[in-house]
């Protein structure tokens, strides 16, 4: 999506299925879920890390003292955790929302969106040139910045768990009918 602003992202790729050698524990998501975000939670949370890290550098880990050197070769991403001695946080990784494109759409996208605490966050790089703007800035004005509508609204989402602090949040379902974003409170199976 050229000229407006998104977070990091992308489609599970093989190397989310296989597990990374630390520790994986994730936080469990309040609320009903559907079926194939249940089968698949892990491999996607890998992929929020994995993606992170290819297009910001950005690597959200602990520091453990921990070294892994039992990491594929396509699993660069893993590799740096250990090379920084960092644990991936997928601790304090929150499932905020599930979104899909409308089925018009010439692309679709069926996106789960994760938040997470900050803290521990290291640049190990400068990403791999998909982005043109890094950096942080208030959200105010972020949100003043051109960025597709259900970004604007699944930043307003992990805004609300992060100031109500309390992670009993159900992660909301963004779909289309229509020309309108519907907003459906929480997943349920087979939804």
């Amino acid at each position: 999506m050229p000229s407006v602003y998104v977070v990091p992202g992308g489609g599970l790729s093989p190397v989310d299925r296989l597990a990374s050698g630390f520790d994986e524990a994730l936080p469990r998501p309040a609320g009903a879920l559907d079926t194939a975000t249940v089968r698949d939670l892990l491999p996607f949370a890998r992929a929020a890390l994995r993606e992170s890290f290819e297009e910001t550098g950005a690597l959200l880990g602990e520091r453990d003292g921990i070294s892994q050197s039992n990491q594929p070769a396509e699993a660069t991403h893993w590799q740096a955790y250990g090379e920084r001695r960092l644990q991936p946080a997928f601790r304090r990784l929150q499932l905020v929302a599930r979104a899909i494109t409308p089925a018009g759409s010439p692309i679709r996208y069926h996106t789960r969106f994760f938040m997470a605490d900050g803290t521990g966050l290291e640049r190990a790089g400068a990403g791999d040139g998909e982005l043109e703007d890094i950096g942080w800035c208030p959200v105010e004005e972020v949100l003043r910045r051109p960025m597709p509508e259900i970004t604007v609204l699944v930043i307003g989402e992990a805004l609300k768990r992060w100031r109500a602090a309390a992670g009993t949040h159900r992660a909301p379902l963004f779909y289309c009918r229509g020309d309108r974003i519907l907003r459906r409170a929480g997943s349920t199976q087979g939804a």
